[in-house]
């Protein structure tokens, strides 16, 4: 006869393994939702052409870690320290002093909507000649 895994102190469904005392998969849990609303709060704070271009990296005891993709991004960050500072003691995440900013290609999926650009009268029409030229059945 085999022993459940519940009888074991395994837990047998993830709501056991996120709610498990002690359990790493919890903490886990925890610190990528902490880390969300960070990120959800920054992106409502900041100007919208920053929203997309930067990424809540990890929050490190008294650290928040930010990753942007571009250095001169990096630096507009960090000229807003002290207001993001300001926003996240004022949010509730008193822990954090210090703001890092590095500069690595990000992770989120970027939702900036894509723009379809019109192609010119003079590439139309290049293209046309093109076609002509390669399938000569279509004149």
């Amino acid at each position: 006869m085999s022993e459940s895994p519940h009888s074991r102190g395994i837990p047998s469904w993830v709501g056991e393994l996120i709610t498990n005392p002690g359990g790493n998969v919890g903490a886990f849990y925890d610190h990528a939702r902490v880390l969300a609303s960070l990120d959800s709060l920054l992106s409502g704070f900041l100007s919208p052409d920053l929203t997309n271009r930067f990424q809540v990296a990890n929050l490190r005891q008294d650290r928040l870690i930010l990753i942007t993709p571009s250095a001169s991004l990096a630096t507009r960050l960090r000229m807003q320290t002290s207001e993001i500072l300001s926003l996240l003691h004022a949010s509730g995440f008193r822990q954090v002093h210090y703001l890092d900013v590095h500069v690595a290609p990000l992770q989120k999926l970027q939702t900036e909507p894509k723009i379809r650009r019109q192609i010119s009268s003079a590439a139309l029409e290049a293209a046309e000649r093109i076609a002509q030229l390669t399938h000569p059945s279509k004149r």
